[in-house]
């Protein structure tokens, strides 16, 4: 990477902050000013004994794990993952940062979709196939509110899908406009969105007066899926990194920069 590539932008980064320190990290490395506006905070979901002992039992029952993202697996309760440990089943991810935090706790994964994958794409798999899938039984880690296309999808071709939320997103307690009355805007600034949600909550919290200018920076977006949003929205400038790794923002930052210092 071009280092310095990034001197003279403003970056706003929506991760929640304990998610947020690589990315602060590597745009500073290449010479911007990272700016924190963590919208969303994740907090681990408690289950109360019932839930537990379902939990446990889905554990023991299941032909096949599917984990969604790493949060999932940070809050998912250890007793879980020692079974699932155990048992050695097969688990496929939607990302190599699930992966690794899996990985971190001691189990080895079957299958990690490569960057840029969709829940679509991954049903592509012949794995998860109308023939594979029949009779299964999946148990889903995820998070509250998230897209269902995998869990409807997976029962449609036969398997029986429990699922398993662990956290859920909440709206942090943020003054945006007094956030962005503290910012020098007549810079140059650049937003990263890392899911619809987030986006969604910054287009809600914009102060009026603010909407037009937000609309004009450019925006970074990991996925096309959220970039169709942004432009449903009105945002003029939308670049699309590859995945929500950090090289990969970075890529997009890059290209971001230049393409719209030129213009």
């Amino acid at each position: 990477m071009v280092r310095e590539s990034l001197r003279d932008w403003h970056i706003v980064i929506m991760r929640p902050s304990h998610q947020a320190q690589p990315l602060i990290e590597a745009v500073i490395v290449q010479g911007g000013e990272p700016l924190l506006l963590p919208l969303m905070e994740i907090q681990p979901l408690k289950l109360d004994e019932r839930q537990f002992a379902n939990a446990i039992f889905a554990a023991k029952k299941c032909s096949h794990l599917i984990v969604t993202s790493a949060n999932a697996v940070f809050c998912a309760p250890r007793e879980v993952l020692d079974v699932l440990q155990e048992r050695g089943i097969p688990i496929i991810t939607m990302g190599k940062a699930t992966t690794q935090a899996l990985e971190e706790k001691g189990l080895r994964v079957f299958f990690t979709a490569p960057k840029g994958s969709t829940s679509e794409s991954l049903l592509q798999q012949s794995f998860l196939g109308q023939e594979a899938m029949s009779k299964q039984n999946i148990l889903l880690l995820a998070g509250e509110g998230g897209r269902t296309v995998l869990a409807d999808t997976l029962q449609e071709r036969g398997a029986k899908v429990t699922w398993l939320k662990t956290y859920q997103q909440k709206e942090e307690k943020i003054d945006v406009a007094k956030t962005l009355s503290t910012w020098q805007i007549n810079k140059h600034f650049g937003f990263i969105a890392t899911s619809g949600r987030v986006l969604k909550t910054l287009c809600h919290l914009i102060p009026l007066e603010y909407s037009s200018w937000l609309l004009s920076c450019p925006l970074v977006v990991v996925s096309e899926r959220i970039a169709l949003q942004a432009r449903e929205y009105g945002f003029q400038y939308i670049f699309i990194a590859k995945g929500p790794h950090v090289d990969d923002i970075i890529i997009a930052l890059q290209e971001m920069a230049q393409l719209c210092t030129m213009t």
